[in-house]
């Protein structure tokens, strides 16, 4: 999937790590972060948790994380945990 979006958008910087990893990038580093609700589905809610954390540490004062949530009902479902 990486190789796909360097293909089509070689003008962008892509990193590849793990989100529940803090030390994938520096704190305050960032602007933005775009994922997709399968970063999230893809991972137990204890990690989901870590990733925003993460995120938000990472961005930059006012940056901004864009994500979607085509399937909030499928996420609560799988994470009954989560409320």
């Amino acid at each position: 999937m990486l190789q796909k979006a360097e293909n089509l958008y070689p003008s962008i910087q892509y990193i590849r790590g793990n989100l529940v990893d803090s030390k994938v990038f520096t704190a305050n580093s960032t602007h933005l972060f775009i994922m997709d609700e399968r970063t999230l589905f893809m991972n137990h809610i204890d990690d989901m948790k870590k990733i925003i954390h993460n995120c938000n540490k990472w961005l930059k004062n006012q940056g901004f994380l864009i994500t979607n949530f085509f399937a909030i009902y499928e996420l609560l479902k799988r994470n009954k945990n989560l409320y």
